[in-house]
């Protein structure tokens, strides 16, 4: 009996650890009729990061992605320094189709441990998509 339970009890951890970056403390997806800030669009170019990309990434995933979160062993780590932070982010996001870019269909819930963190009516999503649809600018 105690084998039997050694060994259930294994395959749960090994279930957990691959989750990656579950947050089973988040609750439901956030309600649409919440009052959100707009964000203007067409401000995703030069300046756009460290004004607008940074504070939604450090609102919304930095929960867990960050050193030492229940993500950091993902591709996706945040440090607080912008740049550094912009180019990790780099390799996650795709000017010439952003909506498939990795971190906005992460955010969405696809293939995120954590759920999905942004809807497509978010006013984080348009900043998001609106940044990476101009080039990802610094």
């Amino acid at each position: 009996m105690t084998s039997r339970f050694l060994f259930h009890g294994r395959w749960v951890a090994v279930l957990l650890i691959l989750v990656d970056c579950g947050d089973f403390h988040r609750g439901p997806a956030p309600d649409a009729s919440t009052d959100v800030a707009p964000v203007p669009v067409g401000d995703g170019g030069a300046g756009a990061f460290a004004a607008r990309v940074a504070p939604v990434l450090l609102a919304n995933c930095d929960r867990c992605h960050h050193t030492g979160g229940s993500a950091s062993k993902s591709r996706f780590v945040l440090t607080g320094d912008t740049m550094t932070d912009r180019m990790a982010l780099l390799p996650l996001v795709s000017p010439a189709n952003p909506a498939a870019s990795a971190l906005l269909v992460a955010a969405l819930g696809q293939g995120h441990g954590g759920g999905a963190i942004l809807r497509t009516d978010a006013a984080e999503y348009r900043t998001l998509i609106d940044w990476i649809s101009q080039g990802a600018q610094p």
